[in-house]
């Protein structure tokens, strides 16, 4: 499965209410393609839905797990305060 993002898999279950609700959620996802983690806000699916990508969770460790159990999609990216210094 080709996944775009990952997202730390404590914060799912700290807004497991949320999934598939619709509800908008801050939280940070990392771009599997830039290797990068940002702030984002985000919608978060039990299962596929139209416009969202399946995504994969990452432990205490690092260690991925669950991945295209959920999908998510970026409504936007939040700007860094460090986005301010350049």
């Amino acid at each position: 499965m080709d996944l775009k993002f990952f997202l730390y898999g404590d914060e799912i279950k700290g807004n497991i209410q949320a999934v598939g609700t619709g509800q908008s959620l801050k939280m940070e996802v990392m771009d599997q393609a830039e290797k990068t983690w940002s702030d984002a806000e985000i919608i978060i699916y039990d299962g596929p839905a139209e416009g969202a990508d399946p995504v994969g969770l990452l432990g205490p460790f690092g260690e991925p797990y669950d991945e295209g159990k959920y999908y998510v999609k970026i409504v936007r990216i939040l700007s860094s305060p460090l986005d301010d210094d350049e």
